[in-house]
Order: structure tokens, then sequence, then C-alpha cells
């Protein structure tokens, strides 16, 4: 039910210009007027007794009419000379010609005595209104006394959980049932659970709480529960992690000195397609070409970029045939994002694209000087302040011009010859790299922790790359954004991996065998955070396959972590 700020006021000659308005509800509208001894409940007329009127500043009504038209119940008990109101759980007891009153059983002073005028209890309205959850309107003009019916007051909700087992070992692990409700039935809009760890390493007695929140806003008293942990150690507390951490989980990595970690050395190779990166600039000021190049065979396609204008843009990743034959054109695989923020767009993206599933290629042939735009119905359009990204796979069985173009609408592309160039920014890249892919092969042989790194530029090179737009020198892919990493990965004893992101600010996803996940599963990576991966048992070999993130930062590392 909804929560109801009750208005009392007392109807006296001195406040008939502050009168406050009451919002009707569904409930039945009494209206009364001084001095009249006409009163309509909703709508109909009905003729009083006695009618309402002012007495030493104070509106007085009559008491039975008004409490049986909202369903109340009146009794007179002659002996004791006292008047009863009965509704719902309200007991109200006053006598004729006497301030004092009882509500529920605690005394109150009236402003004036209740009194008998024609043979009618007349009270004040404002200790009705108080008292009997009346709502109350008066309109000085009319001398209209609108009076309605409140609900009851919304009542809190009541938090409860359950407990698996109130009595546990160390690294046992322990669930939680919210078993939280409304009186009224009201949802339970929030809960806040403090000290409810799925598993304990300290051993004494640990307290959990809960409190909720309903539709209304008023939250529960806590619930407060206790649960002991015995000396017994069930599992330590790295093994308890490894062993049963979802992928891409946060953990706290704070006992790892991860830079004295010693290095591994994986074997390399790469293949041998190359990618278009067009990141620069990589906020549009202007309309034009954001970057192009003249590709044939297996490439991949990359774009990120902001709408750094006042008006929504249309982005465009076009393929033209400048040839005389038609040129087969397969999209084998993409991930794209946005319009959202540059981290959301290069986790969602980077998710996708690992996530892809080969039933979605598709086949294009394009005649000559035709062109397709190839993120038509995946994503083109950034509203001002907005990111959009894409990572397309593509292979073309002849010559193809790719273009990134920035524009107001799609009308403009019939003349893209009189699209200049955007010039680089000079912070981020843009232009042709050799690679696609970096194939890693390492083994964990000791029995101390290792790390292997990923894009730092030392111990894993930038690739090397042009730009084609300009006559710009060579440059470096810093970060090896677009790159697929592949890591085959063999340990001759059981460690757990995890991830840890080493430039700053970090969320993208991941694949471990044919489990694609984030990483981090829920909120960003700093660089003192960790994130699970899984477990390499003695002699086996599992694969990870990572690209870095477009708007988050390299280098990261892999932790192999013996346990």
């Amino acid at each position: 039910m909804k929560r109801m700020v009750l208005v009392f006021i007392a109807l006296s000659f001195f406040l008939l210009s502050h009168g406050n308005a009451f919002a009707l509800s569904q409930n039945e509208t009494l209206v009364l007027t001084l001095g009249s001894n006409q009163a309509l409940v909703n709508g109909n007329t009905l003729e009083l007794a006695t009618p309402p009127v002012v007495d030493k500043d104070t509106t007085i009504v009559p008491l039975r009419f008004i409490s049986e038209t909202f369903g109340a119940s009146v009794e007179w008990l002659p002996e004791t000379r006292e008047i009863t109101v009965q509704h719902d759980e309200m007991l109200v007891t006053m006598q004729p010609d006497n301030t004092n009153a009882v509500v529920n059983g605690d005394a109150q002073t009236l402003q004036i005595a209740p009194s008998i005028i024609d043979g009618v209890t007349m009270v004040p309205l404002r200790f009705l209104a108080e008292n009997m959850r009346y709502g109350v309107y008066f309109n000085p003009e009319s001398k209209e006394i609108h009076i309605k019916q409140l609900p009851p007051p919304n009542n809190p909700p009541v938090a409860d959980f359950t407990i698996s087992k109130i009595t546990v070992a160390q690294g046992e692990t322990v669930t939680y049932q919210d078993k939280s409700f409304d009186p009224d039935g009201d949802a339970i809009m929030e809960a806040k659970w403090a000290g409810n760890k799925k598993v304990f390493f300290a051993p004494g007695v640990h307290e959990i709480t809960l409190t909720v929140k309903d539709h209304n806003g008023d939250w529960s008293k806590p619930c407060v529960k206790t649960i002991t942990v015995t000396e017994e150690v069930l599992m330590d507390r790295l093994t308890y992690t490894f062993l049963n951490s979802s992928r891409g989980e946060p953990m706290d990595i704070t006992e790892f000195d991860i830079l004295e970690m010693k290095v591994s050395e994986p074997l390399l190779t790469r293949q041998s397609r190359k990618i278009l990166i067009s990141n620069s600039p990589e906020k549009i000021l202007n309309e034009g070409i954001l970057y192009q190049d003249t590709l044939s065979g297996e490439n991949r396609l990359f774009y990120h970029h902001i709408n750094g204008t006042n008006e929504a843009k249309k982005l465009y990743l076009i393929a033209t045939n400048q040839g005389a034959n038609d040129v087969k054109l397969r999209m084998e695989k993409w991930g794209a994002a946005g319009p959202a923020d540059p981290m959301a767009v290069g986790r969602s993206a980077a998710y996708r694209y690992l996530d892809f599933d080969p039933a979605n290629e598709k086949v294009i042939y394009v005649k000559p000087g035709e062109k397709v735009i190839l993120n038509e119905g995946i994503n083109n359009t950034i509203n001002p302040g907005q990111t959009i990204h894409g990572i397309f796979d593509v292979q073309s069985f002849g010559s193809l011009q790719f273009s990134v173009v920035a524009v107001r609408s799609s009308e403009q592309l019939a003349d893209m010859g009189s699209l200049e160039v955007l010039p680089i920014d000079g912070m981020h890249i843009r232009g042709t790299f050799s690679t696609t892919q970096r194939f890693m092969y390492t083994q964990i042989e000791g029995d101390k922790p290792e790390r292997l790194v990923i894009a730092d530029g030392k111990d894993d090179a930038f690739f090397y790359g042009w730009d084609k737009s300009s006559d710009s020198q060579g440059l470096h892919n810093r970060g090896n954004y677009g790159i697929v990493y592949k890591l085959s990965i063999t340990s001759k004893q059981r460690v757990g991996v995890f991830f840890s992101p080493r430039g700053g600010v970090f969320a993208g996803a991941a694949s471990w065998g044919n489990d694609t996940f984030y990483l981090p599963n829920q909120g960003v990576l700093q660089p003192k955070d960790g994130s699970f991966i899984g477990v390499i048992n003695a002699g086996e070999k599992e694969y990870f396959t990572f690209i870095p993130p477009a708007g988050s930062s390299l280098p990261v590392n892999l932790m192999f972590i013996p346990f």
C-alpha cells in the first residue's frame, strides 16, 4: 500500500486562508459545508440533523455521521456516559463536556470538549482527522469541507534469512537464502548485507546482518544472525579461491608480489593476415574519412571513435569495389558495441567477438563501383559524447577499399570523393598492421609463481604498421589493440591462473577453452585487483584467448600460482 502523509487541519476561522489540498483516492468522498445541513457522499445529497459549525475557533462536526460514513462503529454507553468509536484497530473513547479522550489506551486532550447539539454529538474535526486517518481539505470560498479516509500507514518490510550451516569449518562454503517479506505485499526493492561471506578463514563467531527496503522506501529493522567457525581447516584460502571461483570473478591478490615473479618466456608465432585500425582521431569533430586502405584476402577491420560534436553522427564501415569484376566478401566474425562509454563498448565488443556464432557468417558480392556498408544494422549511430566500436574479420576474394567514414547521413556516401581524410590526433593509432593474431606456447615447470606479460612493448613487443591515409612514418600499435592472443598453456603441477591489469583501469573479455566470459565478471579492475581465470591440472593443457579491449589500459599479466 502506498505511503500517505496524513493531513491534519484545524478548520478554524483564523486558518481559513490556509486550507491544505489532499490528493483524493478511490475511497468515498464526504463533503460538508459550514452552517449547512446538506452533505454530499460521492455526489449523493444527504440531510444532516446538525450542520458543522465553528465553536471557539475550532470546527466541530457530527461524530456519528462522519464515522459511520467511513465504516466506523459508534456506541453510546449511558452508564458511563462514554462514546466509543471503533474502526479497524483504532478505538477511541470520549465523553461529552470532557476534553479528555483515550485513543488505543493513550490519553489525549481535545481542543474543545465534545458537545451535544440538537441530540447530535459534535466533536473537533482535527481530533478525528488525527486519530481516524482522515484527509481533509477546506475550500474557504465555498466553505466546503472535503473529507476522505486515508489508507493505513505503510508497514516496513521484515528482513529475514537462513544460513545453510551455523557451525562450519574454515574453507567450508556457506550459503544464505533471503526470506524477507513485506506485510503489505509491497515488493522488496533493495537488500543490504553485511558479513555474508561465502567462506570464512578465521575461527570464532561471525555476525551476518540483512536489512531490506520496500517499494515505498521504508527500511526494515536489521536481521542479525551469527555463524560459528571452528578451528578445523577444510581448505586454505588460496585453494578455496581457485576451486570455487567463477571465471572472471574478482579476487584479492594483495598477498602476491607480482613484479617479483618469474616472467614466463613463451614460444611465439603469429598469423600474417592484416588488421586495419581506425582510432585516430579518436574524437570525431568533423565529417570525413577516418581511415581507409585497400586490402584483399583475410583481414581484420577495427574502429573505435567518440562523437565529439553536439549532434548525432553516422559512422560507416564501407567496402568499395574499385575493380572491374564482382568481389566475393565473407564476413567471418565480428563483435560490435555502442553507442555507450568507451570502456563499456570495448568490453562488450570483445565479448561478442570472442563469443561469435559461426552460423551468423555473411557472404556479400560487391559489384564494380558498389559501396557496401558492413556495419549496417549492427551499429552505426553515435550520439554526442558517446562511443562506437567494432571488430570485423573479413575475407575478400579480390581487392576492396575499406573505409571508416563519419557523416551526418548515408546520403553523403554517394559522393565519398568529396570527403577529406581527417588528420590524426597524435595520441591514438590508425594504420594497417601486418599481424592479427599472436600465438603463445608456454609450459609452467617450477613450483614458484610465474607470470606471462601481454602487450607491454618489451616482453611482448608491439606490432608495427603504416598509416596508408597519409605520408606519416610507420608506427607501433601500442597496446596491440585488435590483436587476438591465443595461448596454449601446459603445467607439470596443478596451478591456478588469474588475470592482473598492470597499465590502469580495465574491463574486457576472454575465453578459457570454449567458455567466453567478461573480465572481470562485474565492475572494472584496477591494477591492484585480480580476476580468476581457471585451473590447470598437472600434465594437462588449457587454452586462453584474449583480445586487448578498446578503452582499457595495457599491459596485462597472467599469473600461474601452484597450489
